[in-house]
């Protein structure tokens, strides 16, 4: 999926592109390893907030995992619309 746009207002004139890389795997192929890769990454640096956090603000079922090595599963990663959704309020909204 497409998130250029976000990314660049996120990260604009190209910045931290380690950040935009990981944020683009994990949306494009959700996983675990992507999951834990991303979700620490500020994407509001005004608010100081986290991809996870922003993701619990758009989906109020979100409920942040504990870090126990092995104890996350598929289920606990957000879904790429909800992911996509995260990013757009963090762009448009959060931006602003």
């Amino acid at each position: 999926m497409d998130i250029s746009i976000e990314l660049n207002i996120l990260f604009p004139n190209n910045s931290h592109p380690l950040q935009r890389k990981r944020i683009q795997l994990l949306v494009d192929e959700p996983s675990v390893d992507h999951w834990e890769q991303a979700a620490g990454i500020v994407i509001s640096p005004k608010d100081r907030l986290k991809l996870w956090q922003v993701v619990a603000m758009v989906d109020p079922n979100y409920t942040p995992m504990q870090r126990h090595p092995g104890s996350q599963t598929l289920r606990d990663i957000p879904d790429q619309a909800t992911l996509v959704r995260a990013l757009r309020h963090a762009a448009f909204i959060l931006g602003r």
